[in-house]
C-alpha cells in the first residue's frame, strides 16, 4: 500500500496507539508467560539441533497472544502439530515469494510450486479468518490489535475486513519472523561470548534478584538491549530496505533519474568501519552503550514505514533473553553461523545446548 493511500493512513492511524506504553504494559504478562513456556521447553529438550525453529514458535506466540488473543500452543504438546504446520506454511510462502520475484527463472520454478502454495495460503488464511471470527462473533474486548481494528475509535480508524485480515497476515509474518531471528542470532553470540551472558545475568540478579521481570523493570536491563542491538547490527533480521527517488538526484558517485529504485544493504551499512570502527565484524555490545548510536543503524527502517512494532519486538526481546541467561548456560555447537535468507535472515541449523543453572 503506497504512503499516502487510505489504506495505508487509515491502518497505521487504527494501530500506533496498539504499541503506545499502556498497551506495552498490558502485553508484558503474555511475553513473561510465553518467555516462561520456552524455558520448560529447554528442561525438556536441552540439546536443540535448530533452536531458530524454537525461537521461531515463541515469537509467533506472542504475537498471536498479545496481537490476537490467539494461542498457537507452544509449551502445549497436543498443539505442535498445528503450530508447525503453520509455520511451515509461512516459511514456505516466504520462499515462494521470493523465488516467484526473480525475472523470468521464477515464473518457470513458481509454476512448479504453485500447488502447495496455494495450499498454504489456504492454511494461513483460513486461520486468519478463523480468529477474526471468532472474536467477532464472541463479543470479547481486549486490550490487543484486533479490538483496535474491529472497534475504531473514528471513521479516519475504520478498517474493512480485508484490511484487517491484511494487517493481521503482516503482524503474524513480521512479528514472529524478525523477533525469532533475533532471539536465535543474540542466543548464539551469548553462547560464544560467556562473558556477555554472564554480564547480562549479573545485571538480572541485581535487579530482580531472580524474580520475574516486572515491565517498569524491562529498560533498566541496558546491557541486554546492547546485546540485542549489537545482534541486530552484525545480523539484520530485514537485510536492508528500498527507496525510490522522488526527483532525479545525486548521491556521492551515483546518479538518479525520478522513480529509480535503491536497495539499501543493511549488512554492509552495519559493518562499515568508517562508521563503526576497525572491530565493525565483532560483536562487542558495549558499542551501544555509548551516548549516541550512529544514524547509519537502521534495523527497522527509517521514516514514515520504519517498523511499527519496534518497541514491542525489543521489549519481547529483552524479557526472553534475560529470562534465557538467568536460567541457562549456553554452548554454541559451532562457533561460527550458517545464515540463510528467506526474505528475512535467519540461522540454518542453529545447534545450541542449554545446561539449566
Amino acid at each position: 500500500a503506497p504512503n499516502d493511500s487510505t489504506a495505508w493512513i487509515n491502518g497505521h492511524a487504527a494501530l500506533v496507539s496498539g504499541f503506545s506504553k499502556e498497551s506495552m504494559r498490558a502485553y508484558h504478562p503474555a511475553m513473561v508467560e510465553v518467555s516462561q513456556s520456552l524455558r520448560e521447553e529447554l528442561l525438556r529438550v536441552p540439546e536443540q539441533a535448530s533452536f531458530a525453529e524454537t525461537s521461531s514458535s515463541v515469537a509467533l506466540e506472542v504475537i498471536g497472544r498479545c496481537g490476537f488473543g490467539h494461542s498457537f500452543g507452544f509449551g502445549d504438546p497436543d498443539g505442535e502439530a498445528r503450530r508447525k504446520a503453520f509455520i511451515d506454511a509461512l516459511t514456505r510462502t516466504l520462499a515462494f515469494t521470493q523465488e516467484t520475484a526473480i525475472p523470468v527463472i521464477g515464473s518457470i520454478t513458481g509454476r512448479k510450486r504453485r500447488r502447495q502454495a496455494d495450499a498454504d495460503a489456504d492454511l494461513i488464511l483460513g486461520t486468519v479468518n478463523q480468529v477474526l471470527e471468532d472474536r467477532r462473533s464472541s463479543g470479547l474486548r481486549a486490550d490487543d490489535l484486533l479490538d483496535l481494528m474491529l472497534y475504531p475509535t473514528s471513521e479516519e480508524t475504520k478498517l474493512d475486513d480485508e484490511n484487517i485480515r491484511h494487517q493481521m497476515l503482516t503482524f503474524l509474518v513480521a512479528g514472529h519472523e524478525t523477533t525469532g531471528n533475533l532471539l536465535a542470532f543474540a542466543a548464539h553470540f551469548l553462547a560464544t561470548h560467556p562473558d556477555a551472558a554472564q554480564r547480562m545475568r549479573e545485571e538480572r540478579q541485581s535487579l530482580t534478584g531472580g524474580r520475574a521481570l516486572e515491565f517498569d523493570e524491562v529498560p533498566k536491563l541496558r546491557f541486554t538491549r546492547a546485546v540485542i542491538s549489537e545482534s541486530l547490527r552484525l545480523w539484520p533480521t530485514a537485510p536492508g530496505f528500498f527507496r525510490a527517488a522522488r526527483t532525479g538526484t545525486t548521491l556521492g558517485d551515483y546518479t538518479f533519474s525520478k522513480g529509480e529504485w535503491i536497495f539499501i544493504l543493511l549488512l554492509a551499512v552495519h559493518r562499515d568501519q568508517a562508521v563503526w570502527g576497525a572491530d565493525a565484524e565483532e560483536f562487542r555490545p558495549e558499542r551501544f552503550l555509548q551516548d549516541r548510536v550512529p544514524t547509519s543503524y537502521k534495523p527497522f527502517g527509517t521514516g514514515p514505514r520504519a517498523c511499527i512494532g519496534r518497541q514491542f519486538a525489543l521489549h519481547e526481546a529483552t524479557v526472553v533473553l534475560s529470562d534465557l541467561v538467568q536460567a541457562f548456560d549456553l554452548e554454541a555447537g559451532s562457533k561460527t553461523l550458517d545464515v540463510e535468507e528467506n526474505l528475512t535472515l535467519r540461522p540454518n541449523n542453529l545447534r545450541l545446548a542449554f545446561a539449566p543453572r
